[in-house]
C-alpha cells in the first residue's frame, strides 16, 4: 500500500512544479512583450516551450532522472519556439509553412522512434587481458598526444599560455586534419581510465596524471565543445560507478552554462561578461537589451533554424536532392572520396558548415521520407544506447551514452550523428574498453556490474 506520506509529498512536488510552470509563462510573455513589441510571435514561441518544458517533465518522471534522450531533446524543441522571437536583425522574418512541416515532422519521428526499445543484447567477443589493455590504451594516448604535439608545433606556441593575442581563430586554422581527430578523443580518455581505474587495472596516481594532461591539452584548443565532450562523458563513467541525484545533475548543468560562458570571455581576451556580451550582439546583429544568455541562445540556436529556413527553401526551388551524402558522411569522409573528388559539397547546401540545425540534412538527402525515416532511427538508436548504459550492459556504453548525449544537445546547432568524429570515437573507444566487467558497489550499496 502507499503510505499517506508519500502521497502527499508526490501532490506537493506538483504543486510546486505547477506554481513554478504558470510563474514562467507569466515572466516570459510579460519579459519579451516589453522586448519585441509582438505579443502573437511571442505567444507562439511560449507554446512550443510550454510543449518542450512539459516533454522535459514527462521524460524526468518517466526515466526518474533530468538527464535522457527525451529530455535532452526537448532543447531542440526549446530551441526552435526561442527562435520565434526575432531578436537579432539576421533571423527571418517568417518562416515557410514547408519548413515548418519539416521541423514538426523532425520531432514527432524522433520521438515516435524513442517510445519502445530494448537494451541490446551484448556480442560475444575475446576480452582483452589487462596487461594487453594497459598496452592499448597506452598507444591510444601516445597516439594523441603526438597528435596534440603536432598541432602546437603548427601553431607555433601553446595558446592557453598567450590568450592576450584572441588567438581562437589561428588556432583553428593551423589544426591539422584528421590528426585532429586524434586530439578530440582525448575528451574521452579521463572516462575510459576512470573505469580502468575502478577495474583496477590502473592506479590512482597514474589516473589523475593522465586527466590532468587531457585537461591541458584541451584547453590549449581553446574549443568550449571539446570541453562539453569531456565533461559528459566524465559525468556518465562517475554516473555509471555511483548514482547521482538529480540535484546535482541540475547544478552539473548550471555549471556548465556559466563555464561556457567564461570560456568565451577567456578566448576572445574580453575583461567583462559585459564586453563580451556587446561583441557577440554586434556579431549577431542584436539590438535589444538582452541578457548574454538571451544573446547565446539567439547565436547558437534562433539563427540556425533561420539558416535551416533558408536552405530548404533554396533547395525546394531548385529540387536538390543529396541522395544520402550527408547521412553517409561517416562513410565518404573514410574513404576519402569526397577529399578526391568524386563527391563534391555544394556550399549553399551544406548545413554542417553553415550551421542549419540537425533537421537539415535528412531532409536534404531523402525529402520527406528522409525527414520522418532518418529521424525514426536517431530516436531508436538513442534510446537503445541509453538503455544499454542504464542496465550496464557493458562499459562501452559509457561512452556510446556520452557521445549519442552530445549528438541530441547539439541537435539546434548542427548535425553531429553523421559526423565522421563520433564514427570515429565511438570505434576507438569500443576497442580501448575491451574488457569484462566486474563487481563493484555504488555509494548506495547497490550491486553494479
Amino acid at each position: 500500500m502507499v503510505r499517506t506520506d508519500e502521497i502527499l509529498f508526490k501532490i506537493f512536488r506538483m504543486a510546486i512544479v505547477a506554481i513554478l510552470f504558470i510563474a514562467f509563462n507569466l515572466w516570459f510573455y510579460d519579459h519579451y512583450v516589453l522586448m519585441v513589441r509582438d505579443w502573437s510571435s511571442v505567444l507562439k514561441s511560449l507554446i512550443i516551450i510550454d510543449v518542450a518544458l512539459l516533454i522535459l517533465i514527462f521524460s524526468v518522471s518517466n526515466y526518474k532522472t533530468l538527464i535522457n534522450p527525451v529530455g535532452l531533446y526537448s532543447f531542440f524543441i526549446f530551441a526552435w519556439g526561442y527562435s520565434y522571437l526575432r531578436l537579432s536583425t539576421y533571423q527571418a522574418t517568417k518562416y515557410s509553412i514547408y519548413t515548418e512541416i519539416i521541423i514538426v515532422l523532425t520531432i514527432i519521428s524522433f520521438l515516435a522512434g524513442t517510445y519502445w526499445s530494448q537494451p541490446m543484447t551484448a556480442l560475444k567477443r575475446a576480452y582483452f587481458s589487462p596487461r594487453l589493455l594497459k598496452v592499448t590504451i597506452f598507444v591510444i594516448i601516445l597516439f594523441c598526444l603526438m597528435a596534440f604535439l603536432s598541432e602546437i608545433r603548427q601553431i607555433g606556441y601553446f595558446p592557453i599560455f598567450n590568450l592576450s593575442n584572441k588567438n581562437y581563430e589561428h588556432v583553428v586554422q593551423n589544426l591539422i586534419p584528421f590528426v585532429h581527430y586524434f586530439v578530440l578523443f582525448i575528451s574521452l580518455v579521463p572516462a575510459i581510465l576512470y573505469v580502468y581505474y575502478k577495474s583496477g587495472i590502473i592506479g590512482k596516481y597514474a589516473y589523475i596524471l593522465v586527466m590532468a594532461v587531457s585537461i591541458f591539452a584541451l584547453l590549449n584548443m581553446l574549443g568550449r565543445q571539446n570541453l562539453l565532450m569531456l565533461g559528459l562523458s566524465f559525468f556518465f563513467a562517475y554516473n555509471y560507478f555511483n548514482k547521482v541525484s538529480n540535484i546535482k545533475i541540475a547544478l552539473f548543468g548550471c555549471l556548465w552554462v556559466v563555464f561556457f560562458i567564461y570560456m568565451g570571455s577567456v578566448r576572445d581576451d574580453a575583461e567583462t561578461l559585459e564586453i563580451v556580451n556587446s561583441s557577440l550582439k554586434h556579431y549577431s546583429g542584436i539590438f535589444l537589451d538582452t541578457s548574454i544568455f538571451e544573446t547565446y541562445l539567439t547565436l547558437y540556436s534562433s539563427q540556425n533554424f533561420t539558416t535551416l529556413n533558408k536552405i530548404i527553401l533554396l533547395s525546394h526551388s531548385n529540387d536538390y536532392f543529396g541522395f544520402g551524402i550527408y547521412t553517409f558522411r561517416p562513410v565518404i569522409s573514410f574513404f576519402f572520396i569526397d577529399r578526391i573528388g568524386i563527391i563534391r559539397y555544394d556550399k549553399l547546401y551544406d548545413g554542417a558548415m553553415q550551421l542549419g540545425t540537425y533537421a537539415l540534412e535528412p531532409f536534404l538527402d531523402f525529402s520527406i521520407i528522409g525527414v520522418i525515416l532518418i529521424n525514426f532511427i536517431y530516436g531508436r538508436i538513442c534510446i537503445t544506447v541509453y538503455n544499454n548504459y542504464i542496465s550496464h550492459k557493458n562499459y562501452f556504453s559509457i561512452i556510446a551514452w556520452s557521445l549519442v548525449a552530445y549528438c541530441i544537445i547539439m541537435t539546434s546547432f548542427t548535425n553531429y550523428f553523421d559526423t565522421f568524429l563520433i564514427w570515429f570515437a565511438l570505434l576507438l573507444s569500443y576497442v580501448a574498453l575491451n574488457l569484462k566487467k566486474i563487481k563493484t558497489e555504488n555509494k548506495s550499496g547497490n550491486t553494479l556490474y
